[in-house]
């Protein structure tokens, strides 16, 4: 035991009567006793005191004469046997405990490193000192904002109380004449109004939830993305830029994300499959044949059948031609052998 309770006024009551000499070796018996967490060896117990003179040894003996009880094993001590026994029985709670509260220190930093990541993701770089619960919130509240026409994703207030509407108040006002003191006059318009009249905005206060700004297309896509359990997205990454660049939009790669987790897919593959699906939309819109005035579009049947009739066509052409030059040919070998022969 590296300590124990030492409660001064059970201690006191049962040792008053006692010398210096006895306190002392009363003590350092005490400590050995927990120390080792064994009863003291009956031939130890003046080198364990450190009892040297006469004085001193008959002190140790008064006090294992009162306080101890000689056993098999040594001297023992009723109370320092109970205080271990206590002790050795909690020890097994105490790891647990010890354990839990390091279990729980490595998830809490573990969730702060991801809600972080997944911040910094989207385009919001928080204090470094923000709570995990206020982190929860902003990205709770930047990830569920619903994606207006303008594809800037908008703050939802779903928990905002119903208002009405404000009844007009009809009496008169009457103007405040009184004149503007000296330090009125000369007092300076505060710098956030100053900063809005001049057209600079001041930056977002991000302890402040309602003042987070609202992630972009790129990060309300990562979002998406992300909602289907697909790690290690970037906003950033050149070929999302260029999708989002041609017009691509957050329900393509919804559903991209969506098949790519069921297959156990990436972030890489869900891009690829999005610029490939537009592809075969680019490919299809230009094999489509222009319809003449007056008559209606063809189907998609007819479309297939109108390019599996031209390739065919083609097809029948070029045989055709390699035809007529082997029956060229036969005729150059046919008439090259009669002139041999009668030659």
């Amino acid at each position: 035991m590296n300590y124990y309770n030492h409660h001064l006024g059970d201690y006191a009551k049962d040792t008053s009567h006692l010398t210096i000499l006895e306190h002392g070796a009363y003590r350092l018996l005490l400590d050995r006793y927990y120390a080792t967490e064994r009863p003291i060896p009956s031939d130890q117990v003046y080198r364990v005191s450190r009892a040297r003179s006469r004085e001193e040894k008959a002190a140790v003996d008064t006090i294992l004469d009162e306080f101890f009880t000689l056993e098999a094993d040594g001297w023992h001590n009723a109370r320092c046997d109970a205080e271990i026994v206590r002790c050795q029985e909690g020890n097994s709670e105490r790891e647990q405990r010890a354990n839990n509260e390091k279990e729980r220190v490595k998830r809490h930093r573990e969730e702060r490193s991801r809600l972080f990541s997944d911040l910094r993701t989207i385009g919001i770089t928080p204090k470094w000192d923000t709570p995990v619960t206020e982190l929860r919130d902003i990205l709770n509240r930047a990830c569920n904002a619903p994606v207006t026409r303008t594809q800037h994703v908008q703050e939802q207030t779903c928990n905002a109380p119903d208002t009405a509407y404000q009844e007009p108040i009809a009496n008169n006002q009457k103007p405040n004449k009184k004149p503007l003191s000296e330090d009125t006059r000369t007092k300076p318009e505060p710098e956030s109004r100053a900063n809005t009249d001049s057209g600079v905005r001041s930056p977002p206060n991000l302890e402040n939830v309602d003042d987070i700004p609202p992630p972009s297309k790129a990060g309300a896509i990562c979002c998406a993305i992300r909602s289907h359990g697909i790690a290690n997205v970037s906003p950033s990454h050149p070929k999302l830029a260029a999708l989002i660049e041609a017009g691509a939009g957050v329900g393509e790669f919804d559903d991209a994300a969506r098949e790519a987790a069921a297959g156990g897919k990436g972030f890489a593959w869900v891009l690829a499959v999005v610029d490939g699906r537009r592809r075969d939309a680019a490919s299809v819109k230009a094999v489509q044949r222009a319809p003449p005035n007056g008559s209606r579009a063809p189907s998609r049947d007819e479309s297939r059948r109108i390019a599996a009739e031209t390739t065919l066509a083609g097809f029948r052409a070029a045989c055709e031609v390699d035809a007529n030059r082997i029956k060229t040919d036969a005729r150059t070998i046919e008439t090259n052998t009669i002139a041999g022969h009668l030659g």
